[in-house]
């Protein structure tokens, strides 16, 4: 099963406590499990999990007991076709208030345009904190996020 999350990063930033998400916890890659993630300013960052049902059903309770910790960026799919498919939907037929939500979440400070595809709001979004992360550390390229997981681009 297949879905995005936001989710907190943990660690120190010091080798070996390096900063992850949280997600990482979750994982067990010799089950089969599948994790990417994008890394953003701060303490978030967005990841995509490909992994049994039961992982998942542990990031709800989690969640449940530590509410802010992870919240969800897609439905749940069974394959990379389903999440491509929730991605070419447009933003505005989101449900409010998940969008009211996401929006708070991931704002980028009011500089965020909410037009336009869930995956073209998301790649601007991840854009606009990639390009502050990069002018923070003084690199003048700019970029272009690509959504891939498992070779695929969704």
């Amino acid at each position: 099963m297949i879905r995005v999350y936001r989710a907190r990063k943990i660690g120190t930033g010091v080798y070996p406590d390096s900063y992850r998400s949280i997600l990482h916890d979750f994982i067990d890659v010799s089950k089969g499990d599948s994790f990417d993630e994008i890394e953003l300013p701060g303490k978030c960052s967005i990841c995509i999990l490909d992994a049994r049902k039961a992982v998942h059903d542990a990031i709800v309770a989690y969640e449940a007991l530590n509410p802010g910790s992870v919240n969800y960026l897609s439905s749940p799919h069974a394959d990379m076709a389903g999440l491509r498919t929730q991605y070419a939907q447009p933003w505005a037929d989101l449900p409010l208030a998940f969008r009211t939500k996401a929006e708070k979440l991931l704002g980028a400070d009011g500089l965020a345009d909410f037009s336009g595809t869930i995956k073209q709001v998301l790649k601007r979004l991840i854009s606009i904190y990639s390009q502050a992360q990069k002018s923070a550390s003084g690199d003048t390229k700019s970029i272009s996020p690509t959504f891939r997981f498992g070779g695929e681009d969704f």
